[in-house]
């Protein structure tokens, strides 16, 4: 049931998956490891990393998100 109709999870080892992606993203990564927030379901999820662009668009808008946020 679990290999072919549920999902299911598998965990490995992160910092050996990341060894050879690109600085950023390793380091992104890396940083994610250790990120104390948890998901519903309370396993670490390592999700689709955005790339730098991303990255620096997000944090541009970022600061407004939170600010209107907090206002309601």
């Amino acid at each position: 049931l679990w290999n072919g109709v549920l999902p299911r999870v598998q965990s490995v080892d992160m910092r050996q998956q990341v060894a050879t992606c690109d600085d950023y993203k390793r380091d992104v990564t890396l940083a994610l490891i250790d990120y104390d927030k948890k998901y519903p379901d309370q396993l670490n999820n390592f999700l689709a990393l955005p790339t730098k662009e991303e990255s620096e668009r997000i944090n541009e808008l970022q600061a407004n998100l939170d600010t209107a946020s907090q206002e309601l």
